[in-house]
């Protein structure tokens, strides 16, 4: 949208919803927008839902969502392609200005039905006659052609050929390029990569008659060749599929690499329409060549190299949500899913951040108002020292890099599993090199996890020699841990001067969960954070030590 468009619809405090579940409920809708998909989640006043229905009476999978104030439907643009369920719901920016009382809409309804209905009626009378007087007039014509052709030979009509199946894209075999090398997947199963290979285009223009997939593939291929995104010459599109409602459709496209390119159309316009180019939901990274080759030679994953890559692929797929970051405070307009990823790369290998050799970012997301993102990192290692990149400046101003509210740290059974994987990014991991990033700490062994968290390098001399500045800290790390990690029972700083501290914890923070889960969490998000400008560690120690220490500190109780 342009121009006096985009004002108009930005006034608007009331967002369509699509693509909803057709037994979702007012209190589904509601719960939605207050869910922690966002870390800290927004709040919403919403004034009025009202949920579609077709002329049959049954849910369309629309619905509108009219919310206190502009602020609010703007903020909550950025649930867009959220899940409900198992299901994307695309938010849009309605025309109307408000709900208005509809119960009168319901009046006009109510008596254009019957209208309707009295239409109807004459309607099935008048087809009734005419099919009366057709029914007459064909039984004529067939006892006039028995007539004429008494006493003729009947001729036997041919046999129509049988129309042979269309063979399936899903089902085509590896094409491959001039220089004999595979161009779908890499290995000799297409299906180990069809999840890296498939790219969703969202924002369909809406025409009559719809978009078909003929004109949806030609148009993509076009494009990825125009801009320069394919691998060799032919057709990059295997296979297409487009919704029933015509909103969104799946591309499959020959390689890896033509997918990740493809990325870059997004935005790219279609009649008059911007289209919306993502990852799907399910995505899957491709199993790297070298993470393959390691692991058969280590006798990991069983034998044959699909077998390996599916393996492999399970992994990655299980460690995703212990390896993406939250990127947030981007400036809005200002970058791309492609080039957000490059950033994130650029500053990783330039702070040696890195575990080994090559580019450590896998894929990234970025929101609809391009104010936050997502990155997916190769190892866990560096995803944990992507927490340093955290006040930053980009596009000049400091972005936010933590983890997202989903964020599951790697079990002990998950960690068994990895083992030379190179997904964990630990010393000794496949492809993991002393050189590179030497020195860098890749979070506190879960191994030793306990409910305590041990901050260190957070507070400086003038911090632990003024009260007040120490209530303050202590205030906003409470409620930061409580935020977003989980329930605090005791928070201590060890302050110097007071009789019987523990020499060795002289200026740390100690923070003790509820639970171990809450403290993993904390410790590895809040690992080579700045703290005014101070980089601070984190690691583990064991309660029954802070609990000692705190009858020290008996002011900074919190019972």
């Amino acid at each position: 949208l342009g121009g006096w468009s985009r004002r108009f619809f930005e006034m608007s405090r009331v967002l369509r919803c699509r693509g909803l579940p057709f037994k979702v409920q007012d209190e589904d809708i509601r719960a939605f927008f207050k869910s922690e998909s966002f870390n800290p989640a927004p709040q919403f006043h919403i004034v009025k839902i009202m949920i579609e229905h077709g002329p049959d009476g049954r849910p369309t999978g629309d619905a509108l969502v009219e919310f206190g104030s502009e602020d609010d439907a703007s903020r909550a643009m950025s649930y867009d392609r959220q899940m409900i369920g198992d299901r994307y719901v695309e938010l849009r920016r309605s025309s109307r200005p408000s709900l208005e009382d509809d119960r009168g809409d319901g009046r006009r309804r109510s008596r254009s039905r019957s209208r309707n209905r009295d239409h109807r009626s004459r309607d099935r009378d008048r087809r009734r006659d005419r099919g009366d007087r057709d029914r007459g007039d064909r039984e004529r014509e067939r006892r006039r052609s028995r007539s004429r052709s008494r006493g003729k030979e009947r001729e036997r009509s041919p046999r129509p050929e049988r129309r042979q199946k269309k063979a399936s894209n899903w089902d085509k075999p590896p094409e491959f390029g001039p220089d004999g090398t595979a161009l779908i997947a890499q290995s000799a199963n297409p299906q180990l990569t069809l999840k890296a290979r498939r790219v969703y285009v969202g924002n369909l223009p809406q025409l009559d008659p719809p978009i078909s997939e003929p004109a949806l593939k030609e148009f993509f291929d076009q494009a990825m060749h125009q801009a320069g995104l394919t691998q060799s010459p032919g057709c990059c599109v295997c296979d297409v599929w487009i919704s029933s409602e015509k909103h969104f459709a799946f591309i499959e496209v020959r390689t890896v690499q033509e997918a990740t390119s493809a990325m870059t159309l997004d935005g790219i316009t279609f009649y008059g329409t911007p289209l919306r180019v993502n990852r799907p939901h399910d995505y899957v990274p491709p199993a790297p060549d070298a993470m393959i080759m390691t692991m058969a030679q280590a006798g990991l994953m069983g034998s044959g190299a699909g077998g390996i890559a599916a393996n492999l692929s399970a992994l990655m797929q299980q460690t995703k949500k212990a390896r993406r970051i939250h990127v947030g405070n981007l400036l809005v307009g200002s970058m791309t899913s492609a080039s957000l990823k490059q950033f994130i790369s650029q500053s990783m290998q330039q702070l040696s951040l890195v575990v080994k050799p090559g580019d450590p970012c896998i894929d990234s997301f970025l929101s609809g108002d391009g104010n936050f993102g997502f990155v997916e990192m190769r190892t866990v290692a560096e995803a944990n020292n992507a927490m340093a990149l955290s006040g930053i400046e980009c596009n000049g101003r400091p972005i936010r890099v933590g983890r997202p509210a989903d964020y599951v740290p790697l079990n002990a059974e998950l960690i068994a599993q990895c083992q030379g994987t190179g997904i964990l990014g630990t010393p000794g991991d496949a492809g993991v090199t002393e050189a590179v990033g030497a020195g860098m700490l890749n979070g506190p062994d879960e191994s030793k996890a306990t409910e305590v968290v041990v901050i260190r390098n957070m507070m400086s001399d003038d911090d632990l020699a003024n009260d007040d500045e120490c209530k303050d800290i202590a205030e906003d790390t409470i409620s930061k841990c409580e935020e977003e990690y989980g329930k605090v029972v005791r928070f201590v700083i060890v302050r110097p001067g007071r009789e019987g501290a523990p020499a060795d914890l002289i200026g740390n923070v100690l923070v003790q969960f509820e639970t171990k889960e809450s403290a993993i969490k904390a410790a590895n998000d809040l690992n080579h954070v700045k703290f005014d400008e101070r980089v601070v560690e984190t690691d583990y120690m064991d309660p029954a030590r802070v609990e000692e220490v705190q009858k020290l500190y008996p002011e900074q109780s919190l019972q």
